[in-house]
């Protein structure tokens, strides 16, 4: 059932990703990074759910098969801009293992600044900001690109402020 939701949920994603790329390698590259993250307009009530699960052993299994789904879904893209974008000498990577780093890192960061969500508190948007700034930065430095090309602010504001569902 898990995988179910998590191969649904990244067919939608994959179809707004197809529908509004541009044909600009950089900007269709941030484009799919904030469709394949769940912290992305449209995920409220999903992220909602899983920052509410964080603390819970349903949270880290349905992220994991969201992951998976994610990562089928959308690497190959990934890897085919990053290859266009190495062409053009605007990315400078040592091959597939940075590029699996950075596609991890931003999955990664995502999914930290929902446990960061999760935990609530005053602090929790602000931690979750720096989650997927760290992220983004790690991942322009791990592929070469230029820096602040992969932006935090493309992901969802609102979803960074989620408040956190009272724990049964």
């Amino acid at each position: 059932m898990l995988a179910g939701v998590g191969r649904e949920r990244t067919r939608k994603a994959v179809e707004r990703y197809e529908a509004e790329r541009s044909g600009n390698p950089l900007r269709d590259l941030g484009l799919l990074l904030r469709e394949a993250c769940l912290l992305r307009p449209g995920d409220e009530a999903l992220a909602a759910s899983l920052a509410a699960l964080t603390a819970r052993s349903e949270g880290p299994v349905l992220l994991h098969a969201l992951r998976l789904a994610t990562e089928d879904a959308f690497y190959p893209e990934f890897a085919r801009l990053l290859a266009g974008l190495a062409k053009a000498d605007l990315a400078s990577f040592s091959g597939e293992s940075a590029q699996r780093l950075a596609f991890d890192g931003i999955l990664g960061g995502c999914a930290l600044a929902l446990r960061e969500i999760g935990r609530g508190g005053a602090d929790a948007a602000a931690g979750a900001r720096r989650l997927l700034n760290g992220a983004c930065r790690q991942a322009e430095a791990a592929l070469g690109l230029p820096y602040g090309c992969l932006n935090p602010p493309d992901y969802n504001e609102a979803l960074l402020a989620i408040p956190p569902a009272p724990q049964p």
